[in-house]
């Protein structure tokens, strides 16, 4: 199953989704309370957009500390919280995203 939840990897899939359109996208990489995990996602999900494979070694910098313990790109998800969303409304978020969507393709 894919991951959607706010991790690197859900984050990545919905940008690609956006992407898959083949309309001009312009991304702006958003801040959250880790910095370094903000920085891993966001070469993770630029990676991606440009078909890059990444290494996953994160090389030596100012920050190179900030990175620790991994020095890597991997971010674990850290607290799991409840998901308190009901099907249906995330049906309607669904429906409302492609409405919009489909407005601006045609």
């Amino acid at each position: 199953t894919q991951s959607t939840g706010y991790t690197p990897t859900g984050v990545s899939w919905a940008v690609e989704r956006v992407v898959g359109y083949g309309l001009p996208t312009l991304l702006l990489g958003g801040g959250g309370y880790n910095l370094p995990n903000t920085a891993r996602t966001w070469a993770q999900i630029t990676g991606n957009v440009l078909g890059v494979k990444l290494p996953l070694d994160i090389p030596e910098h100012a920050h190179f500390d900030s990175y620790s313990p991994s020095f890597d790109l991997t971010v674990s998800e850290g607290v799991t919280r409840k998901d308190s969303n009901t099907p249906e409304y995330l049906e309607s978020v669904i429906d409302s995203v492609n409405r919009n969507l489909n407005a601006v393709v045609t």
